[in-house]
């Protein structure tokens, strides 16, 4: 808990000193404040999930890092076996060789595209994600909940910055609920895949507002729609689709 809370206390002060994080409504106290209700909000989804409930030690929050872990366990001895299941350097068969010592044991990696060849994997890259976490998380759950609550605030934050000018005087009720609506706020404060598709949700929609809203043709935002785009299609891909419609209707209108 002591390496997550000095972890945690490491994104505030980058918060408070990033360009980014600056708002001319809500302030760096507001800012905080909201940090804090999503810290709590780590705690109660490990009560939920770890103490009420004993079946959530089966739950995706545990694969998923049961899952990194056995990546993760390569690098001291295979640091190339490593590297290789990162970026994806191998082949899918049983005959790799990489299957029988990784990925036999990964429960989730295999679960890609059982419903459909269209749809890319969208377990791997969470897995993956939390691999490369472990080299400073050392495999303390409390760590990785620190860096969800961290990435899914960063997209959450880009949403309402996308927004906030459609809602003159309202803007930190916006902020209320894009931070802390209840089902968005329990769901991004695990070890999932939600926080990281919240986070590509919010950045998405702001690099498309900047771009075809505001008209401000700039290379960060042409990146950071191309990269968010991207991370989409390895994640959840279905969200990047219903979202191109009603994005380009409202551009259009």
């Amino acid at each position: 808990m002591i390496l997550a809370a000095l972890y945690f206390l490491i994104f505030c002060f980058l918060v408070s000193k990033l360009p980014f994080f600056r708002d001319s409504v809500i302030s760096l106290k507001f800012i905080f404040g909201v940090l804090i209700i999503k810290c709590l909000a780590c705690i109660a989804y490990y009560w939920v999930y770890f103490c009420y409930y004993p079946a959530g030690f089966n739950g995706d929050s545990v694969s998923t890092l049961h899952d990194a872990k056995i990546m993760y366990d390569a690098l001291p001895n295979h640091p190339s076996d490593f590297i290789k299941m990162i970026f994806g350097l191998h082949s899918d068969l049983d005959t790799d060789a990489l299957y029988e010592p990784y990925f036999k044991q990964i429960e989730k990696w295999g679960r890609a595209d059982v419903s459909s060849n269209f749809f890319l994997n969208d377990n791997r890259t969470p897995i993956r994600i939390n691999a490369i976490i472990m080299l400073f998380s050392f495999g303390i759950y409390a760590v990785h909940a620190i860096v969800m609550l961290a990435i899914s605030f960063v997209g959450q934050f880009a949403f309402y910055k996308a927004f906030k000018s459609y809602f003159p005087k309202k803007e930190k009720f916006l902020a209320l609920i894009v931070f802390i609506t209840p089902s968005v706020l329990f769901w991004t404060s695990g070890v999932l895949k939600e926080p990281i598709a919240i986070s590509l949700l919010g950045l998405f929609v702001y690099a498309f507002m900047k771009l075809f809203d505001e008209y401000q043709f700039k290379l960060k935002y042409i990146l950071l729609l191309v990269a968010s785009s991207a991370l989409f299609l390895i994640v959840k891909p279905y969200i990047l689709i219903l979202l191109l419609v009603p994005l380009f209707i409202f551009i259009t209108v």
